[in-house]
């Protein structure tokens, strides 16, 4: 009996291929999961949306392949400032998204975005040429354990998007303000 191996779905990875961190749909599975312990353990969790900026300019002046290795970068610095428990996925293009558990108060999580911005900061080489980038972060602390995964990530979202309009190279935490901006936003688009 001959089986076509092509004939069999295959399960896509959960990683990105570039990174080797975990994917948008893993992501949002972990964030379930941290959401469940939370509602029976009652530990706090945050979500930190990280977006890249004027990434678009590495790109053209280094190359897609210096682009590449900047995420690479990020993504290894990104890892290296995290506890065993937490997560840092790939999100897609050049965003990135952390997921906090078992937090002592929302405090620790701004100490978190203060070191990113600082290791960000830290230039990269590209054949001899160096660059460095900035980043906006977004940072949802969820009060309710019981939202879905993805009303966590709109709201930590909203709140990068709101570090980028004031100025960039930031972070800012979700409130009413950042809800507010997230809709005329999407109004306007």
């Amino acid at each position: 009996d001959h089986r076509d191996l092509h004939s069999f779905p295959t399960r896509r990875s959960s990683r990105s291929p570039l990174t080797g961190l975990p994917n948008r749909a893993l992501f949002l599975d972990r964030l379930g999961v941290a959401l469940d312990r939370s509602r029976r353990s009652g530990g706090t969790v945050a979500v930190m949306f990280l977006d890249l900026d004027n990434f678009k300019q590495i790109n053209d002046s280094f190359g897609h392949s210096a682009g590449d290795q900047m995420l690479a970068v990020v993504a290894e610095r990104l890892r290296a400032m995290l506890r065993p428990m937490d997560t840092v996925a790939r999100f897609g293009g050049d965003e990135f998204t952390l997921l906090f558990e078992d937090l002592s108060s929302e405090r620790e999580v701004v100490l978190v975005a203060e070191r990113i911005s600082r290791a960000a900061r830290v230039p990269v080489q590209f054949d001899g040429q160096e660059a460095s980038i900035t980043v906006s972060i977004g940072i949802a602390v969820v009060d309710d354990p019981s939202v879905p995964p993805d009303t966590v990530i709109r709201e930590a979202d909203a709140a990068m998007y709101r570090a980028k309009d004031r100025g960039r190279s930031r972070y800012e935490l979700y409130d009413e303000a950042s809800k507010y901006r997230a809709s005329q936003r999407i109004e306007l688009e």
